[in-house]
């Protein structure tokens, strides 16, 4: 089976060296084989390939198949040397790095063949990466001398030298030699360059550079480092590459701590951990949460830093990896030293402890603010709505200044059904804070609007018509409301001149909204935004008042008798009377709630209340626009 991971011309995921087209592919295409006998090429291919997901379910799935497939029997000796390849990789994948070098020892070659100086080329790459996120570097680095001298004695092609020089670049940089594992970067980003098939590695070998640039003492260049990876990191985000989205942030948080901009620092830590856990890789998790502690350490939050490192030292324990263990020790350690000083000092740390920016704040109202688990935001946020430039050049060709109620009252379209709230975002320091303020009025509209339509072909429910009556009214006292919270809001921004503030909202905006009859906070926010657009035409204010009449008969249904239904009264009831004669009701011996709770009714109140928002909004825009 071809995966839609792997081109026809793209290297063998088996590591051969070859070309896919010409190694495993063939095999791949042949007759299909009977479901007594699974192509065990096929299968460990599906496994190779789930492996390399962005998903630590997945990974950890993939180790479990390609385990069970070096159990089977049937495999020849070409095909358990595959499975432990990809068994291998799969568990550099997960930061088992130690179990990925008992592999590769393992995967050995035996009788040389045209092609082994290619498969040699991979196994000991492989063995290289290991190394090196084990703190090989050096012993790492000599590998790579071999790699990479052996490719240029062979027949490899151009994007196998290239990815080579992509892992042994990391590898020179981890060792110290910056301008080796800048030519080797180099190479891999002119094969890269303008290829549709290779953004992941050319995105990937960008940051890489802009990496290098971070180091360098012209603070020029360390800007256009910054540029570089973020630019990196929006193109990984794009295509689903969470690791080397992590490792972008890893970086960019290591620079930020050491030039003291620690809310930055923290905020991209925080993410480089959460797509860490999320890819499922153990050492980059350990590694991670070591670095945070570090910062952690800086700010004064030793709780923080030993329960990061401790997290950090039991990964290295599962893992067997020595050097993560030494680390987290190392960490502790420190953590220690610094809680004994800060003892002795009667030093206070802790959230409440003075931010080591130098604010004077204390950490927990200052960089602390950043700390916190990422959340996943349903959208990306920049730009300009739309809406928003279109109403504001309407508003500027009628010669009026714009103003932020221009778009919170505009007339929304269609795009009301899609609305749930309005946010407000405010950007920090590599974080964003949001707060959200529902739409009540639309959920409450829209509500109502569905059961409306419910009623009319369940005409004997009860409960539709008395619904939609409680949430029509409902509509109308939280769109009233959010009016009146928006237009006290301008208050506090230049463009509050723009609007006459009623005295009756002079004071806490609750107070009015809690206080003031729905009735009149109508009146009020009408005569003060609506201008002589106000009051409303009289048979549909005649009609909202009745329905909020209606809707308080029932809310608080009072009783001091029996109402007569037998023989029929001569005069309707007060709140029948209320409903007007082109509307249905019913004519049943039953009290006046089930005679007026029809499918009619329901419709009645959904029509008025959304007549009566829409007036509103267009008298708002006819009294803005005669505004000069």
């Amino acid at each position: 089976m071809t995966s839609e991971h792997t081109g026809r011309n793209g290297p063998c995921p088996c590591g051969s060296g070859k070309k896919y087209k010409k190694c495993c592919l063939p095999k791949t295409e042949g007759p299909q084989p009977s479901t007594k006998a699974p192509n065990l090429d096929s299968q460990i291919h599906e496994a190779a390939m789930l492996s390399l997901e962005h998903n630590e379910d997945a990974v950890v799935e993939a180790v479990s198949r390609l385990e069970a497939l070096l159990g089977d029997q049937r495999l020849d000796e070409a095909q358990k040397r595959n499975a432990r390849l990809q068994l291998a990789q799969a568990h550099q994948r997960r930061g088992q790095h130690r179990t990925a070098l008992d592999l590769l020892e393992s995967s050995e070659t035996g009788s040389p063949t045209p092609d082994e100086p290619l498969l040699e080329a991979h196994i000991t790459t492989l063995r290289a990466i290991s190394l090196s996120a084990l703190g090989a570097h050096q012993k790492a680095c000599g590998l790579f001398d071999q790699v990479l001298a052996t490719l240029a004695d062979s027949s490899a092609d151009a994007q196998t030298v290239a990815m080579a020089n992509l892992e042994a670049g990391k590898a020179y940089k981890l060792g110290g030699n910056s301008l080796r594992a800048r030519e080797c970067w180099e190479t891999t980003l002119a094969y890269c360059e303008g290829r549709d098939d290779e953004v992941e590695h050319w995105a990937r070998v960008k940051a890489n550079l802009g990496f290098l640039l971070l180091d360098d003492p012209d603070v020029r260049k360390q800007e256009e480092g910054i540029r570089i990876v973020e630019q990196s990191s929006v193109l990984k985000r794009q295509i689903g590459d969470l690791d080397g989205l992590a490792n972008n942030y890893c970086q960019l948080g290591l620079y930020f701590a050491g030039i003291g901009r620690f809310e930055r620092a923290i905020a991209h830590m925080r993410m480089d951990l959460s797509l860490s856990r999320r890819v499922g890789n153990l050492r980059s998790t350990a590694a991670t949460l070591g670095n945070l502690a570090g910062i952690y350490v800086k700010m004064h939050q030793l709780s923080k830093a030993r329960n990061a490192l401790k997290e950090a030292k039991q990964i290295g324990d599962d893992l067997g990896d020595d050097q993560a263990i030494a680390i987290a020790d190392h960490g502790l350690r420190q953590v220690n030293r610094a809680a004994r000083k800060a003892t002795q000092n009667h030093q206070i740390i802790g959230p409440t402890a003075q931010c080591a920016c130098g604010s004077g704040a204390a950490y927990q109202e200052c960089c602390g603010r950043a700390d916190f688990e990422p959340v996943g935001l349903p959208a990306e946020f920049g730009g300009i709505s739309e809406d928003v430039a279109e109403i504001t050049d309407e508003m500027k060709q009628a010669g009026v200044e714009p103003s932020r109620l221009d778009f919170i009252l505009r007339d929304p379209g269609e795009s009301a059904a899609r609305r749930y709230g309005w946010c407000r975002i405010a950007v920090h320091d590599g974080w964003l804070e949001m707060g959200e303020l529902p739409d009540m009025a639309n959920y409450h509209l829209l509500s109502a609007k569905s059961l409306a339509d419910e009623a009319k072909r369940e005409t004997d429910s009860v409960a539709k018509p008395l619904s939609c009556i409680l949430l029509s009214v409902c509509a109308t006292e939280a769109f009233i409301n959010q009016v009146a919270f928006f237009l006290h809001e301008t208050q506090a921004f230049r463009e509050g001149q723009l609007h006459v503030l009623p005295s009756e909202l002079s004071g806490d905006v609750m107070t009015f909204q809690r206080s003031t009859e729905l009735t009149q906070k109508w009146d009020i926010l009408g005569r003060a935004l609506c201008g002589p657009s106000w009051p409303l035409p009289t048979r549909l204010w005649t009609d909202f008042r009745n329905i909020v009449f209606i809707r308080n008969e029932l809310v608080h249904f009072k009783i001091a008798e029996y109402e007569q239904v037998v023989p029929p009264p001569d005069r309707p009831h007060n709140v029948v009377k209320r409903v007007p004669k082109s509307v249905e009701t019913k004519q049943v011996p039953h009290a006046w709630p089930m005679r007026i709770l029809t499918p009619g009714v329901a419709t009645w109140c959904v029509n008025v209340v959304d007549d009566m928002i829409s007036s509103f909004r267009r008298g708002y825009a006819h009294n803005r626009r005669r505004e000069r």
